[in-house]
């Protein structure tokens, strides 16, 4: 049976246009409309590192627990957490390591083969701040508002990488005082 006695069998006219979508339609009709991709759209806008703390009811912290005691939990002190961390970081490893080749992100930094609990998370948070200098900041952090300004939801490490960036790189402090951050209630 030849093709056209098929399409002529079937009643299908392949000229005809009525009932067919139009580009758009098959487009939303398959990924749905921009209005309602857009709808669930939530936008990150920056936020000082100043004006955000960290909610001590939460129980997953990125500062360990024996560091803790040596910090007041204000955003404006956070110099002075790096360097106990640093400290202790230090003293688990019983020798001094310089943080520039780490935040440079340069391959030939010494690490050595056992690293305490201390030192990883110091240093968790020193490579998290070496990659987002060299990549940018992929997720924002939540926050919600707070009688004293933001009170931090989601993004700890993220926050204290940004910290230790601007302190750590003098010449770069306009671009790590503000961080990306997403309002939630």
């Amino acid at each position: 049976m030849s093709v056209r006695r098929r399409r002529d069998r079937d009643g299908l006219n392949p000229f005809d246009t009525d009932g067919v979508l139009s580009l758009q339609e098959t487009d939303a009709s398959i990924f749905g409309s921009i209005a309602e991709v857009d709808a669930g759209r939530q936008v990150a806008r920056p936020i000082s590192i100043f004006e955000i703390r960290p909610d001590p009811s939460q129980p997953r912290r990125a500062v360990p627990s024996p560091i803790r005691p040596y910090w007041d939990g204000s955003p404006d002190t956070v110099g002075e957490l790096f360097s106990h961390w640093y400290g202790f970081a230090i003293q688990e490893r019983g020798e001094e390591f310089a943080l520039e080749p780490f935040l440079l992100a340069q391959d030939e930094a010494a690490r050595p083969e056992r690293v305490g609990p201390i030192e990883a998370s110091f240093m968790d948070v020193v490579e998290l701040a070496a990659n987002i200098r060299s990549n940018g900041l992929a997720h924002p952090i939540a926050v919600a508002r707070a009688s004293d300004g933001f009170r931090l939801e989601t993004g700890e490490r993220r926050w204290l990488a940004f910290h230790l960036l601007y302190i750590s790189f003098a010449g770069e402090r306009k671009q790590w005082e503000r961080i990306p951050a997403r309002l939630v209630e």
